[in-house]
């Protein structure tokens, strides 16, 4: 055991000695010369917070002595629209710090220490129609007008529209001579777009642009130039087949005057007719003579009647289908009416179906802004709206539509109706509350008064949220 160990460490031994000696490290001797003269010209240290300076510009040195301290200054103005100014130090550590710049020469292994300046550059923006030093003076612009080339040189496009638009504001607010001719002036019209031509009726007349906006939509055509809110929306507009006259004598009333005048209950699908054909039979029984205004009333609410089992039944087509005869409907309400005549069941599906398929989403609305339209001119308890308004409750017609509250109410409001809650003074006239009587359920009203209030076009999300 005690060989085989002598016998390692011999090969130990020989090992190590078999070993290249170390080779000694060969230091080179630099010198280090410290220049302190001030008389030298020393290095800049320039930096320029934000942006990289390019290598094309030149500067111009400018020196200032006070109180033996010299300040250097450079400035260049290579740039067509920016100048570059370079001062010395900047910030509070920049002042109170120096700088040093080392040059080593390694053939001669000198290393030069050099004492430099600490340079910061600036831009500013060229002010508009600035001129060279050898031209005439005058007089600097103001610092709205730099502010302005700033804005156009680096601004956004929000900050460039409001400079134009100011600018536009002072332009027009000059006492200038109309006739005279200013090139500023000029450009700055030339600048902006043309005005779209107002649309125009065949005889040349202007459209409002709300009223053009608002014929476009599937909605029953108001008369913007009446001045009887009653005409507001016509039964000429609303009824068809035209003339309406002879459609809502058509209407077949006679079972309901019958009913009333023995004191029965009419039957009714629709919670709006049921509500109403009572004090409204009763007064057309009063006056039965056709012309009068309360058997008018009658035979519209018949006709709403109609146009709501009319709804009901053509929404159950879809709209890229034919639709089956009339006389094969499933609804019972419409065929099993033999008072109704076939023309006018034909004349309907003719508008609200056309090509013979199905309604499309146009097409139901328009049926259903056009009831909703004439459930205004059917009035209330008491006989009459009042003054200068027509209203309505939209609860009971919405359901029998199946529509929901926010659509019932804003179709009404696409009618030009303001929805709100009625007044008591309101409620006493409509025969709908008793004077002094304890208020219940705030219902809110339709209400269509002059001039038509439309819905505002929405002009979408502001441009920050998209």
């Amino acid at each position: 055991m005690s060989e085989k160990k002598r016998k390692a460490q011999a090969d130990l031994n020989s090992q190590a000695k078999r070993r290249s000696p170390p080779i000694a490290a060969t230091k080179p001797k630099i010198r280090v010369r410290y220049h302190e003269n001030a008389d030298l010209a020393r290095y800049l240290i320039a930096s320029s917070p934000g942006t990289s300076l390019s290598t094309d510009l030149e500067f111009k040195p400018y020196a200032r002595k006070t109180q033996d301290v010299s300040e250097l200054l450079l400035h260049s103005s290579n740039h067509p629209t920016i100048d570059f100014t370079a001062t010395e130090g900047g910030t509070f550590a920049d002042n109170h710090l120096k700088h040093y710049v080392a040059v080593f020469d390694p053939i001669r292994g000198q290393l030069d220490i050099t004492e430099a300046k600490k340079m910061t550059v600036r831009r500013t923006i060229r002010q508009a129609g600035a001129v060279e030093e050898d031209a005439a003076p005058v007089e600097p612009s103001s610092s709205y007008s730099s502010r302005s080339v700033l804005t156009h040189t680096f601004g956004t496009k929000k900050s460039k529209k409001l400079v134009q638009s100011r600018a536009e504001n002072v332009f027009y607010s000059q006492d200038a001579d109309p006739n005279a001719a200013n090139p500023l002036s000029e450009a700055l019209l030339s600048s902006m777009p043309e005005p779209e031509a107002l649309p125009t009726t065949s005889d040349g007349r202007p459209i409002d642009a709300a009223a053009a906006i608002q014929a476009g939509k599937p909605l029953p055509k108001p008369d913007l130039s009446a001045t009887d809110v009653c005409q507001a929306y016509p039964l000429s507009n609303l009824v068809f087949p035209s003339p309406y006259h002879s459609t809502l004598a058509a209407m077949p009333i006679a079972e309901w005057r019958k009913l009333i005048s023995e004191a029965k209950i009419v039957s009714s699908s629709s919670r709006f007719v049921a509500e109403r054909v009572a004090y409204i039979t009763q007064a057309a029984n009063i006056h039965p003579s056709p012309e009068t205004p309360q058997t008018i009333t009658l035979q519209l609410l018949r006709y709403i009647y109609l146009l709501i089992e009319f709804s009901r039944a053509i929404s159950r087509f879809r709209h890229d289908r034919p639709i089956t005869a009339i006389s094969k409907w499933s609804t019972g309400k419409i065929t099993d009416q033999p008072s109704f005549p076939t023309p006018l069941l034909n004349a309907l599906t003719t508008k609200y179906c056309p090509g013979g398929k199905g309604p499309t989403k146009s097409d139901l609305i328009l049926l259903h802004t056009t009831i909703l339209a004439l459930t205004l001119h059917i009035p209330p308890p008491s006989g009459t709206h009042g003054p200068d308004v027509l209203a309505t409750d939209p609860t009971h017609i919405q359901q029998d539509l199946h529509l929901s509250p926010h659509d019932a109410r804003q179709y009404f409001r696409e009618l030009g109706c303001k929805v709100n809650t009625a007044t008591e003074t309101e409620l006493s006239t409509w025969g709908i509350r008793k004077p002094g009587e304890k208020a219940g359920v705030m219902t809110k009203y339709a209400k269509l008064r002059l001039p038509l209030v439309f819905p505002r076009v929405s002009k979408g999300p502001p441009s920050g949220r998209r």
